[in-house]
């Protein structure tokens, strides 16, 4: 009872609920009877629901539920068992919130009540995480069943989403799982709720599509999920769309848009603090930026999600993490970190098992454990009852005999009920035997050993594996007083490595040699893994037991035969007959040639042919004999076309060094050959050339590549055609040999090959692994050499490798396979030509292509607006030229009539004449000088000088200057400007801008109006706004007013004449000055012109 009020005032002083309710809850506790106590753990456990704290919740429910099992269960009390579920549903305490949903559901309750249907489709989203797909849909289809008959759309449609990802997550039955969805969609009601469902089901559809490799329905869905979610704002949704929208993109590569929506993901799952959505985006960034070989930001991200999923116990995240830092190290040659974080990832993908088998085990025990408590925790509670009967029946002797009826009466319930709880117990005991005799045939069928032992190590349990490895049975192991790990193992630092499991209680692994009882010695590999209980004590030890006797014993027999080839290797060297012993082993690879599908000739050391293989036939059509009757000569230059082949034989004589060359041959069926021919000197015992080994590959369609290449860039004429399909067996060839096995392991290499990776093939082999598809780059190298394997078919493909130095290697490579007299693979020769020169001149033409469309595509675009800009500016000039004729026009018309002496010109025409030629030459004045200063502007003879300038000083002159003109009119000019007012701008600019804005508001200003010039700081910029309330522009107009091409002026309201080049005048030199204009007007209510500047320090 201490214990328990002191949990009652820890949870109300971390604020679970109101003091007051708090106080009486705990006074009713404390005051009341067990029974009585039963609804208040209820009521408590309500209350701790309610502010979802679960742990707290869970605990009372199940203080309740353990009382109304001595009591007896009432109605109201069967929903503590739905209640109790919830809380361990919540918490992932599984296997409990299984048992209680189970117990709700059986207690006799409606199936139409919601609380029955929820727990039928936790029970299902129970059985998904159990991997028991056909029971979660079993549970899901009744629970369907059962809302459709309450009519409950909402819960209804989440169930038919539920069913929908059975049949696609584990089923991949996408048509069902289609149906599903839009129904789950089609179902769900109006409101945020329903509207959730929706989007869930959108997001649900894209997924089936994406899996159909239907990208651009997927996309389609995704798109309306995010738009359907800009009202409801959803960051859950969003980052999952936008994590689906970038895996998408991805396995399109798309990489610039996979890599923003997986950044938009990580984005949205950091609001939500999302740590598992979190790490996904991470490996997806990083899986991104690897795939353009951006390796730092790749590590970066990796290295993030890998801390990340470690945190959060995302189990697949970190495997990902570790095995992507691997491949990066990898592939920046740091070994020795890449083989560490490599180590990392089977380590910790092995503990998956062991710490899955261990989590089943304890799971069973404490549920076992618990059992068991709970049986003797009813028993004391009777036995104590009898014990306080017996107490009372001394201190009353006045009822003595009434106690002891009523003591017989209660000992017989005693016994009733304990048969009644034993009979329970026994039932429970039963379950929970016949699961942990379930997980015993589950550890007795695995391949693996497993020993279980108690924390110091002794032998409790051993699977039939462990016996059938050993030869040794628990018994027998007794017999011989071996029943602890420290005796039985042979491991020298054995007592080491339990004390470290103990110590830091993690997994570790070790290996050490083993003698079965038949005698049979072997190699075992040991997972020790430790059982932890609830407070984190080691419980006990489980090991796992592999048998690699014959790892070992591999590991051996090469180290045998390395030993063996050292030795070989001192002995050739030292031998008088090494040259004999090398050309024989030539001779018989030329042997192994002979079934290869590449063309082998064999020649004497003057060239003449004595020899071809079958692949030579099969290319070309012809046998040896009928190839030399062809050629009428059997000598190399008198059959290779090639116009240097003289002087390439006698190269490869004197230099006795390899030589590739390309040639081409017509086949007996007519087809044009080309060939590439590595011609290799066999020398004999005293160095000198004994045989020539010719090795054509078909590079028929390589040619005609790189001959289209050659026509689109004019860059190839001299491309060197060393992309290699060669099958040499030379083992003095410049290129790479290599024999495999039939399932492509490496088993020897010609000095080519050290000299093209700078790796001796023993180095090469124990540092990357013995296989190609470990050693290869290509990512199709599996399907290649399975291709190559089961059709019995030469392949080529290219790939690239690193030299021992760091240098990258671009090769291209043949495998070959090489056919028994009984039609068997039994090996595959493998040849690497280095095709750095092709790689380098292929990238060369492409940037260049790409340079080329770029200043195609600029040419093009200067094109374009060069002639838009002559046909303006001709238009342009051909509407000047006709506001020049008409002022000309009429000093012609004038100076003709006064220049006739038959005019009597009267003093008053004179002065008439003269006005008018005044104005003409005024207007003709005021547009040449716009003229001027437009074209002056246009040909870059302006000189641009901006400064720092004082608005208010400029705008005052200026208004000084034109104020005559607005008093004539007797219009009201005023202006409004903040004191220092300072703008960046060309201050002569600046004086033509103001001066043509103004007079223009005076121009068409009718007399006794107004015009205000106000000018506004804004942060930036300052806003200068001239205002008239004259005539104003219709709307059709206002279009025209800054286009050169169209002519449009207009008289003043007293018919003052325009040059029609102000405002494009203005609309130049502010825009010159990084500023804008723009014209506000409405026909007879006036305008507003309205231009920027920026402040100083402001501009771009």
């Amino acid at each position: 009872m201490r214990f328990l009020l002191l949990f009652f005032l820890v949870l109300w002083t971390c604020g679970g609920f109101s003091q007051s309710k708090t106080d009486s809850l705990l006074g009713l506790v404390n005051r009341s009877n067990e029974k009585q106590k039963i609804s208040l753990y209820s009521k408590l456990a309500k209350e701790f629901l309610a502010e979802e704290r679960y742990d707290s919740a869970y605990y009372f429910f199940n203080k309740s539920i353990r009382s109304s099992d001595f009591f007896g269960v009432t109605l109201e009390e069967r929903e503590n068992f739905y209640y109790a579920g919830k809380c361990c549903f919540h918490l992932k305490k599984f296997k409990n919130a299984e048992k209680y949903y189970l117990r709700y559901i059986s207690s006799g309750v409606s199936d139409t009540t919601e609380f029955y249907i929820y727990s039928l489709v936790n029970l299902g989203n129970i059985k998904m995480t159990q991997d028991k797909y056909p029971l979660a849909l079993d549970y899901f289809l009744k629970s369907y069943e059962l809302i459709r008959k309450v009519e409950n759309r909402l819960v209804e449609s989440k169930i038919l989403g539920n069913i929908g990802n059975v049949y696609l997550e584990a089923l991949k039955n996408y048509d069902l799982a289609l149906e599903y969805y839009f129904m789950s969609y089609n179902v769900a009601p109006f409101g945020n709720d329903g509207e959730k469902v929706k989007l869930i089901a959108l997001v649900n559809i894209s997924l089936v599509y994406s899996n159909l490799d239907e990208y651009d329905k997927a996309i389609m869905y995704l798109n309306k999920a995010l738009k359907r979610n800009l009202r409801l704002n959803d960051l859950e949704i969003n980052a999952k769309v936008h994590l689906s929208l970038g895996e998408i993109f991805e396995s399109q590569n798309l990489r610039d848009s996979a890599t923003f929506y997986f950044r938009k993901a990580y984005n949205d799952y950091y609001n939500i603090n999302d740590k598992a959505g979190l790490s996904r985006s991470l490996i997806n960034l990083a899986n991104v930026y690897r795939s353009v070989n951006k390796t730092d930001s790749a590590f970066f991200y990796y290295s993030y999600a890998l801390i990340n999923a470690k945190n959060q116990g995302v189990d697949q995240d970190i495997l990902n993490g570790l095995l992507g830092i691997s491949k990066i190290y990898f592939e920046k040659h740091k070994l020795d970190s890449a083989y560490s974080y490599l180590n990392q990832y089977i380590s910790f993908k092995d503990s998956l098992f062991s710490e899955m088998e261990r989590k089943k085990i304890s799971d069973l025990e404490m549920e076992t454990r618990y059992t068991e408590m709970e049986r003797e925790n009813k028993l004391l509670r009777k036995d104590k009852q009898i014990t306080e009967l017996a107490e009372q029946r001394h201190r009353s002797d006045k009822n003595f005999l009434i106690a002891v009826s009523l003591l017989i009466l209660l000992v017989a319930v005693v016994f009733y009920s304990r048969n009644r709880i034993k009979h329970k117990s026994e039932k429970r005991y039963r379950e929970q035997s016949k699961k942990l005799e379930e997980l015993f045939v589950i550890l007795n069928k695995t391949q693996n050993a497993i020993l279980i032992m108690d924390p110091e190590g002794n032998f409790e349990w051993m699977n039939e594996e462990f016996v059938k490895l050993s030869g040794y049975s628990f018994d027998d192991y007794r017999r011989r007083g071996i029943t602890n790990i420290r005796k039985a193992s042979f491991n020298d630092k054995i007592d080491q490595i339990i004390d470290e499991c103990i110590s830091i209680k993690t997994t570790v692994s070790y290996t050490s040699p083993h003698f079965a009882k038949n005698g049979r010695n072997m190699w075992l590999q040991t997972t020790l893994t430790p059982v932890l209980d609830q407070k984190g004590e080691i419980v006990k030890l489980v090991a796992v037991d592999s048998d690699i006797t014959q790892l070992k014993d591999a590991e051996k027999e090469i180290q045998e035969k390395n030993v063996q080839l050292e030795e070989k290797n001192r002995q050739l060297i030292l031998s008088e007959d090494s040259m004999k012993k090398q050309s024989e082993q030539l001779r018989k690879l030329a042997a192994i040639a002979s079934k290869t599908d590449n063309a082998v000739s064999i020649m004497d050391a003057e060239g003449n042919f004595v020899w071809v293989n079958d692949g030579f036939v099969n290319l070309f059509g012809y046998t040896l004999e009928e190839f030399i009757e062809l050629k009428k000569g059997r000598n190399l230059t008198d059959i290779s076309s090639n116009s240097n082949i003289i002087s390439i034989l006698k190269e490869c004589k004197e230099q006795k060094k390899s030589i590739i060359y390309s040639s081409d041959k017509i086949s007996k069926w007519g087809k044009h050959l080309w060939l590439q021919t590595t011609l290799t000197p066999v020398m004999d015992d005293s160095g000198q050339i004994s045989d020539l080994i010719a090795i054509d590959s078909d590079i028929t369609n390589i040619k005609i590549a790189e001959k289209e290449i050659s026509k689109i860039n004019l860059m190839l004429e001299k491309t060197n055609l060393e992309l290699a399909r060669l099958s040499i067996v030379a083992s003095k060839t410049d290129n790479s040999v290599m024999i495999m096995d039939a399932h492509g392991n490496f088993q020897w290499a010609n000095d080519g090959f050290t000299r093209m990776y700078d790796y001796s093939f023993e180095d090469y082999t124990r540092k990357f692994g013995v296989n190609i598809v470990n050693t290869s780059s290509n990512p199709n190298i599996r399907q290649i050499l399975h291709s190559c394997i089961n059709n019995k078919e030469s392949f080529v493909y290219s790939s690239f490798s690193h030299k021992k130095n760091g240098d990258k290697v671009w090769l291209h490579t043949t495998l070959s396979p090489v056919i028994d007299h009984n039609g068997i693979l039994s090996n595959i020769v493998v040849i690497e030509s280095n095709i750095n020169n092709i790689k380098e001149a292929e990238e060369e033409i492409r940037q260049k292509n790409i340079k080329l469309q770029e200043t195609n595509k600029k040419l093009l675009e200067s094109q374009s607006n060069l002639e838009e800009l002559n046909a303006m500016k001709d238009k342009f000039f051909s509407i000047v030229a006709h506001d020049l004729r008409s002022p000309i026009s009429s000093f012609l018309t004038v100076s003709d009539y006064l220049s006739n002496p038959s005019h009597n010109v009267t003093r008053e025409q004179m002065i008439h004449f003269a006005k008018g030629l005044n104005d003409s030459a005024s207007h003709l004045y005021k547009l040449l000088e716009n003229l001027l200063q437009w074209s002056i502007f246009q040909t870059g003879g302006m000189i641009f000088n901006p400064e720092n300038i004082l608005l208010n000083e400029v705008l005052a002159q200026n208004i000084d200057l034109i104020k005559r003109d607005a008093e004539k009119k007797e219009i009201d000019l005023t202006f409004s400007i903040e004191e220092n007012t300072k703008v960046l701008a060309d201050v002569d600019m600046l004086n033509t801008v103001l001066r043509n804005l103004i007079n223009n508001a005076i121009k068409f200003t009718n007399i006794g109006g107004k015009i205000d010039i106000l000018v506004k700081n804004n942060n930036r910029y300052v806003e200068v706004n001239v205002i008239d309330n004259g005539i104003g522009i219709s709307e059709e107009n206002l279009e025209k007013l800054f286009r050169i091409d169209i002519r449009h002026t207009t008289q003043g309201t007293l018919e003052e004449k325009g040059t029609g080049l102000g405002l494009i005048l203005c609309k130049e030199f502010v825009e010159k000055n990084g500023g804008k204009i723009k014209v506000k007007s409405k026909r007879g209510q006036g305008t507003s012109i309205i231009f920027t500047l920026f402040r100083p320090g402001f501009k771009n």
